[in-house]
């Protein structure tokens, strides 16, 4: 049995610009942010002071973490069962369970109902 280590060398050299994009476009502009919180008018914690003050922040802010957790709840409790449902199943029906997926007939042949050749996995 090849160890882990060894498999993932090549993988986690292609990925190194992916994740070098992702920092440049999302994290280097978080962190300018989250200095920028910080340092108006000085370094201090006001602007979160002053935020936590108001108590109509801390209702939105408590209804937007108990929208995200419903959200993410619900996607949790139907979309693990359904993978493995259709993970386990016959071919055919697999076909017929992908094809509840409304957006599944962006990658199927209209003609065959078979994957395109260009969406097709390598071999």
């Amino acid at each position: 049995m090849v160890p882990f280590l060894k498999l993932s060398r090549p993988f986690i050299g292609l990925t190194l610009p992916a994740l070098a994009i992702l920092l440049a476009v999302f994290g280097i502009p978080m962190v300018q942010l989250l200095f920028t919180s910080f340092n108006a008018p000085a370094f201090t914690l006001a602007n979160y002071q002053a935020f936590v003050d108001q108590t109509a922040n801390l209702r939105v802010l408590s209804q937007t973490i108990e929208m995200s957790l419903v959200a993410t709840t619900l996607c949790v409790v139907i979309g693990y069962p359904t993978a493995y449902v259709i993970a386990g199943s016959s071919k055919q029906l697999r076909a017929t369970l992908i094809g509840f997926d409304p957006g599944a007939h962006l990658c199927l042949d209209p003609d065959s109902g078979r994957p395109r050749p260009d969406q097709q996995p390598p071999a």
